[in-house]
């Protein structure tokens, strides 16, 4: 399996961002949205999008589950086609996801 890791922070906003979420957090950049669909295309066929950082706990599968920002992100992503497949939250997130779901091949956005 070959992942994407990505968070919203410094990923698809930067402090200067205007738009802002449905709580009021820093929005999502779109062209920033664009980068990230490049990266994943660069991965290759079959890579999946895993979120991680501060966004991961208002983002879930199923979107009637989301929060308000989770599901602001979700149509940001959807508007390029992108859909996030899972969610790496804990101490040490990435490493434990990798190890749990024998992730064969990662980048991570940082």
């Amino acid at each position: 399996m070959t992942v994407l890791f990505f968070k919203v922070e410094d990923v698809l906003n930067f402090p200067e961002t205007e738009a802002r979420s449905p709580t009021d957090r820093l929005g999502i950049v779109d062209k920033l949205v664009k980068n990230l669909q490049k990266e994943l295309q660069d991965l290759g066929p079959g890579a999946q999008l895993v979120l991680y950082g501060d966004w991961a706990k208002d983002w879930n599968f199923d979107n009637d589950l989301c929060t308000a920002d989770g599901k602001y992100l979700n149509r940001k992503l959807d508007r390029r086609g992108l859909h996030i497949m899972d969610k790496a939250e804990g101490i040490n997130p990435i490493v434990n996801y990798i190890e749990k779901k024998h992730v064969d091949h990662h980048k991570i956005l940082a």
